[in-house]
């Protein structure tokens, strides 16, 4: 595939860039953060799963560490529990999405997009785990910020669909 042969070309020119960033700038500098968090989401993308959950783990302490809570930490977060997610680590994944949301909602309010987007994630993660009346609660009220943001036919719109679609039937099962 295309896009997988420009993503693998893409890594060591991204552990170049953060290599030379870090010379003139801090290692909590946005600038080395995001280029570290760029090269997480490209070995996830790779399915290099180890080595996406290490990096995204150390560039959370790294950020942590310096006192950061920004909407980067929060995407960052979000990274890690939708790869540990996928990596079927579904106790690890609800861990970190429930400390997500309780930080994004925190900082940002109840209606921020990125709540409903970490909302819309973490209700998936409870489907999977068959919590479904918790997943469709969480589902049914992101859906509803998301489709106010980005309109029907969104993508993200129409994935979140399918996921109360997923934990609805999940339900009628039970």
């Amino acid at each position: 595939m295309v896009t997988s042969r420009r993503q693998e070309e893409a890594i060591p020119l991204l552990r170049n860039i953060i290599t030379q960033t870090r010379k003139s700038r801090s290692p909590t500098h946005q600038h080395v953060l995001i280029a570290m968090n760029v090269l997480a989401y490209a070995l996830d993308d790779l399915n290099r799963l180890d080595e996406a959950e290490q990096l995204f783990r150390e560039i959370l302490q790294l950020r942590r560490d310096a006192g950061l809570t920004d909407i980067e930490t929060f995407a960052t977060q979000n990274n890690l529990a939708m790869l540990l997610m996928k990596r079927g680590n579904l106790p690890g994944a609800e861990a970190e999405f429930r400390s997500l949301l309780g930080d994004t909602r925190g900082d940002l309010g109840d209606n921020h997009v990125y709540v409903h987007l970490f909302s819309n994630n973490y209700g998936e993660c409870l489907t999977r785990l068959g919590r479904y009346d918790e997943a469709l609660s969480l589902l049914r009220t992101s859906h509803d910020g998301l489709v106010a943001t980005f309109g029907e036919e969104h993508d993200r719109v129409k994935t979140s669909a399918k996921r109360i679609a997923a934990a609805t039937d999940g339900a009628a099962s039970q």
